[in-house]
């Protein structure tokens, strides 16, 4: 049978479709206007020749059939990221996919003329074999993106499951010849209820109810008597049949008579052994896969199960419990440098409850249930629960070899020269005053490996240049040029066949700044292609899973509960993998109970994908590029720094059920992420706020508390924000909002506000372009800077606080149609600049009606500062006698000098006057 499959998860394209933005891209006008310039360093702008375009990948599957189609899934989008900010779809570009199986040359393949967005690839049915595939954009300016690089296996169908000759099914006699024991599970349970505790009852409070409860329990006789084999009971301290938090803490542990710790440690010491052994054996035998007797097999923590490659370990619903100890790092499953193995079916238990904490060095942080690092590839955990582990439950990352290296080769890139590389040749031009580039660096030590990245080596990484990418150039035996690429720091490129020199030039200040971002030509023992799955992590004490280090890695159907209650505090933390976690997918995970957060928490890292997961989620700033959609996010948090600090973001289609912020530094750099298809109109208590750093695009918002920075095409019904956050509306419909505080520069365009409220307005700049207000109020125009530029006033009216400061109002080619007395009452100590040029001003109620009113001329602190106003150009319908009107006030008049210019406006009855000479005060004038 011939059928298609992805090599990426393209589900999102579904759901795309399924949930149609409401806004076209491009249907707004120029999206330059939206545009702000970006300066990327201390006010550095990068050169057009090195705005390179972005492109990513999603999920690679690591083993394909060779009856099956193989295909690539990618996102590309220009420098600016302008489709997904600007709804600007007028980019295009050409992408080229190159993959080849060992030793068999490189076929490449080019999709022409492509938009921004998702894209497939498909590679068709493929020849058995281990293969290379990297994928890269090239845009209608000729610059090329950096270039992605996967691996992946093309398999026989038959070879995707263990023959039965090759599967070992373990004896019981085989437990008797390797001194294994599968009957550890001595220690009992018991959930001892404790009374109500008082709302803030202290952690002593807790103790001291939980040892009355531990005591009478122990006193009435209802604990388990003890076993044939002397074991332990655990109490542990529960409210209505629910374990309390943080109850490694709080329980207590009674010994049978004749438990002798040191004997059973010694047990778990030939257990863990004989198992390791064991499984050496039969692998060594050809078995491929090994299936465990049930029981509960203790193993000291001093001991780990290691899998060897092409090895599968079934626990057949077994337990492999760890014996108590004193320390701070354990693993009891371990894969690591290895190839295509397997985890499966059983219980990993940690000694949560039996662990002696006191003496234990560095909070007993590490403890693990199982870990997958190194150079491990096409691994997997399966159907595992990972519960009541002392650390995390489980991590990955970067693993040592057999000589404690963490990578494979090292090699620094020496001094730089000024001049930046030529693609198309490999020259140098000097001239380039952006870029410095290395020396020619030998590759004479490298070529012995398959790939290479330019990075800067541990610690915490990050960026260490003026961009992530870098133009490299390949050079054979005699330095002529090969070929050139886009590097991206820390990502894997493979090293041509002919090359023996590499040269790259990278973005700096000079070749001094460039020599200190100490950037080196490394590879790092990272793992890769391998998965978790339909696992569930249960009270895990620091953390439910730690990652590290990886690279297309994929976490499918798991579930995370009642961890993180200390130390990390968050159910999955991908927290010091720095820059080498790459390409990571999460898909219909769930998070629930966790007591401090359910969140997949990411420090670090480059393309991190969530599809259909139930969690909460925080990314800080240094999250590369992330793509969040179709999830059921109880609260999500996202950072964006910056540009190059926090990339390309992509948040779509997602339903939040408490919160969703968007933030980022305070100096903010005029970058943001984009959320785009939310649909806000029947959750209830919700938190929205997008800061500077966020945008909202195509949602819909009602009823609720949103502060909302910059957005475009959005309805938002009854909604209220407070403290308004400088940004950019634009295209915007609003019903019925409440909007106050607003003290940062704000620019409005082609939006439609009806009975809306704006409030308080001190100082930073306000415009409004093209926009219609119905209904709609300003007040509290104290200090204010509001400028109006072809909107629509129908009924509403603006006015200033009582003893505000001067503002400056202008309005120009706008239309008014007045219901009250007058559009705008301001007191005479509030007039700065009123400008109303070539308006047009419509009567539309019962009252006389003026374009302004000066209607509190009381002496004011600041009457020392001249003010005008000025009405020029513009048309006035019938029934509107005065353009300016003068009321009230008038006993000890302001002595405020206030410049009136009213020319060249039209009344349409011959008695219409801007100003009666009655009304003038002493101080004033008249300027024709």
């Amino acid at each position: 049978m011939n059928r298609k499959v992805l090599l990426s998860s393209l589900a999102m394209l579904a759901a795309v479709s399924a949930h149609a933005q409401a806004v076209v891209p491009g249907e707004f006008t120029d999206p330059s206007n939206l545009r702000r310039q970006v300066a990327e360093q201390g006010g550095y702008q990068t050169p057009e020749a090195l705005k390179f375009p972005y492109i990513s990948t999603y999920y690679v599957k690591p083993k394909v059939m060779a009856t099956e189609e193989a295909s690539i899934g990618y996102f590309v989008t220009d420098w600016d990221s302008s489709k997904i900010r600007f709804l600007d779809d007028s980019f295009r570009f050409d992408i080229y996919v190159e993959y080849y199986a060992e030793s068999n040359t490189p076929k490449r393949l080019v999709q022409k003329g492509v938009k921004s967005g998702d894209g497939v690839f498909n590679l068709g049915r493929l020849p058995k074999g281990d293969y290379s595939v990297g994928i890269w954009a090239r845009d209608a300016k000729g610059r090329e993106s950096h270039r992605v690089w996967h691996e992946f296996r093309v398999i026989d169908p038959k070879d995707a499951v263990v023959p039965a000759g090759k599967v070992y099914n373990v004896k019981p006699a085989d437990l008797i010849e390797y001194g294994i024991s599968n009957n550890g599970g001595f220690g009992r349970k018991v959930l001892v209820e404790i009374g109500e505790l008082p709302p803030k009852a202290s952690g002593g409070d807790i103790m001291k109810d939980a040892n009355a409860a531990f005591d009478a329990a122990v006193a009435a006789g209802t604990l388990p008597k003890p076993g044939p084999v002397p074991g332990y009971t655990v109490l542990i301290p529960a409210q209505n049949g629910k374990v309390l938090v943080r109850s490694f803490e709080r329980s207590r542990i009674i010994f049978d008579p004749g438990y002798d710790t040191n004997t059973v440690e010694q047990a778990a010491i030939a257990t863990a052994e004989g198992l390791q052994k064991l499984i050496k054996d039969k692998a060594a035998a050809g078995f491929r896969k090994m299936v465990l007797l049930p029981g509960t097999y203790r193993v000291s923590a001093h001991r780990r199960i290691s899998l060897p490659d092409d090895f599968t370990l079934d626990l057949n619903g077994a337990t492999l419990k760890e014996n108590a100890f004193t320390g701070s790092g354990a693993t009891i499953v371990n894969i690591s440098n290895v190839r295509d193995a397997h985890l499966v079916n059983g219980t990993l238990e940690g000694d949560y409850y039996e662990h002696d904490y006191a003496n234990s060095p560095n909070h007993s942080e590490w403890p693990m249930g199982f870990m997958i690092k190194g150079t491990a590839r096409d691994c997997s955990v399966e159907n595992v629960r990972v519960r009541e582990i002392t650390g995390y439950g489980a991590g990955n990352g970067i693993g040592r070899d057999a000589n404690g290296s963490l990578h494979y080769f090292h090699q620094g890139a020496g001094k730089y020269v000024a001049g930046g590389l030529n693609p198309a040749d490999g020259t140098l031009d000097e001239s380039d005053a952006a870029r410095f580039t290395t020396g020619f660096l030998s590759l004479a030590k490298l070529k012995r490996h398959k790939y290479l990245q330019v990075s800067k080596y541990l610690g915490y990484q990050g960026r260490v240049t003026r961009s992530w990418q870098m133009v490299a150039c390949w050079y054979d035996a005699e330095k002529n040029f090969l070929s050139s690429e886009t590097l991206f720091q820390y990502r894997p490129v493979p090293i041509p066949e002919k090359a023996a020199f590499l040269r790259f030039s990278v973005e700096a200040g000079s070749a001094e700044e460039a020599g200190k971002a100490l950037l080196v030509l490394t590879l790092f023992r990272v793992p890769q292609n391998c998965a978790v799955k339909n696992c569930v992590f249960e009270r895990c004490r620091a953390v439910g899973y730690a990652a590290s280090a990886m690279k297309n890695m994929l976490f499918e159907g798991n579930e995370f509960m009642y961890s993180g209650e200390t130390l990390a505090k968050c159910a999955y933390d991908a927290e010091d993998g720095w820059d080498q976690m790459q390409d990571v997918y999460f898909l219909r995970n769930w998070f629930h109970d966790n007591p401090v957060n359910n969140s997949i928490l990411t420090c670090a890292g480059h393309n991190f994908i969530l599809e259909k997961n139930r969690c909460a989620i925080h990314f800080w700033g240094r999250t590369h590029s992330p793509c969040v959609r179709d999830n059921d996010i109880s609260s999500g948090t996202y950072y964006c720094d910056s540009r190059l600090r926090s990339g390309y973001g992509r948040f779509e289609n997602n339903r939040y059920s408490k919160a969703l912020t968007v933030t980022g530094a305070k100096a903010h750099p005029g970058w943001d992420f984009v959320v785009s298809g939310l649909d806000l109109t029947s959750t209830n208590g919700f938190k929205l706020d997008l800061g500077p750093s966020g945008r909202l695009v195509g949602c819909r918002v009602a009823n609720r508390t949103a502060r909302i920075a910059n957005a475009s095409g959005c309805i938002m019904t009854n909604c209220t924000a407070s403290f308004i956050p400088g940004g950019s509306w634009h295209g915007m419909k609003v019903l019925g909002g409440k909007f106050n505080n607003f003290y940062e520069t704000n620019a409005y365009s082609k939006c439609v506000f009806r009975n809306t409220s704006f409030h308080n307005f001190k100082g930073a700049l306000q415009t409004f372009t093209d926009c219609v207000f119905e209904n709609c109020t300003f007040s509290m125009l104290t200090a204010s800077n509001i400028r109006f530029s072809r909107c629509k006033f129908i009924g509403g009216e603006a006015s200033c606080g009582w003893w505000s400061k001067p503002s400056h109002i202008e309005y120009r080619d706008c239309t008014f149609e007045i219901a009250g007395s007058a559009y705008l009452r301001i007191p005479v100590y509030t007039v700065g600049k009123i400008v109303f040029d070539r308006c047009k001003v419509a009567k539309t109620g019962d009252k006389g009606a003026s374009i302004i009113d000066v209607h509190d001329l009381r002496p004011q602190p600041t009457d020392n500062q001249v003010g005008s106003v000025v009405v020029r150009g513009c048309t006035f319908g019938a029934g509107i006698k005065k353009g300016i009107l003068v009321s009230g006030f008038r006993k000890g008049a302001s002595a405020k000098k206030v410049t009136v210019e009213a020319s060249g406006n039209k009344f349409s009855e011959e008695s219409g006057a801007i100003l009666a000479s009655g009304d003038i005060l002493a101080t004033w004038k008249v300027a024709q």
